[in-house]
């Protein structure tokens, strides 16, 4: 009996949470944001170089209901003209931490930002408008924002580049990597296990993209045999009901 428990409880855990995680990113594409100075009359986006200290970021509706208009000199910015092909690595600059498992790079010097969603894991939620900050969603945040932020990175695609929103779908690699498929390059060199087995992250596949799922899971397994970071919360709730 104890083991049919923790069996139930653990795909609790594993099931909800990625589907949550869906609605959580429905609502982030869906309500696109833009930054505003606290005297301007002009909404700007993420990395435009006009922007200074003391901006607040708001959806652009209500930028729009404030009857601000759209920065030429960041609209104006070109997009990229980077060929991107399944499977195929690039290296891009970081611009901007969304969350654990979203940011925005530059493809190009001075192109359009893109946002890329790191694929075969989720992050706790930080952003969700009815859920708030989920535990440990914060850690996991400053965590990436610590490895990542305003730095050079490598992207690597799967088969599938982009999702319905048209966000980009990659794996970060923080170095170039030797050979993709060594799992000791994996460990050492990809972003999106080092969210894993750090308890950052659980791994959330979505076809066609699973060039690393089994790498992914093995990854999972090992956060929560030790009881890293989220993970804390299922060895409470195991506790506290006894299991």
């Amino acid at each position: 009996m104890k083991n049919l428990l923790s069996r139930i409880l653990l795909f609790v855990m594993l099931i909800i949470p990625a589907v949550s995680a869906q609605a959580g990113d429905d609502y982030e594409i869906a309500e696109e944001t833009v930054w505003v100075t606290r005297t301007g009359q002009r909404y700007h986006n993420e990395d435009c170089r006009t922007l200074r200290g003391g901006n607040s970021e708001i959806p652009i509706s209500e930028a729009r209901e404030r009857g601000l208009t759209a920065c030429g000199v960041c609209w104006d910015m070109p997009e990229h003209s980077v060929d991107i092909q399944p499977n195929s690595l690039h290296f891009v600059r970081v611009v901007r931490i969304i969350d654990g498992d979203t940011i925005t790079v530059e493809m190009q010097n001075g192109t359009r930002p893109e946002r890329v969603r790191f694929i075969g894991v989720d992050a706790p939620e930080t952003r969700h408008p009815q859920r708030g900050v989920e535990f440990f969603g914060q850690e996991a945040s400053d965590f990436t924002a610590q490895a990542l932020a305003n730095r050079h990175i490598w992207i690597q695609f799967d088969v599938g580049i982009r999702d319905r929103f048209g966000r980009l779908l990659a794996y970060i690699w923080t170095e170039k990597p030797e050979d993709k498929d060594n799992e000791e390059e994996v460990r050492d060199k990809m972003f999106n296990a080092r969210l894993l087995f750090g308890g950052y992250a659980q791994v959330m596949t979505i076809q066609p993209n699973s060039r690393y799922a089994e790498l992914f899971i093995e990854f999972q397994r090992e956060a929560r045999e030790e009881s890293r970071g989220l993970w804390q919360e299922e060895e409470n709730i195991t506790e506290s009901y006894g299991l």
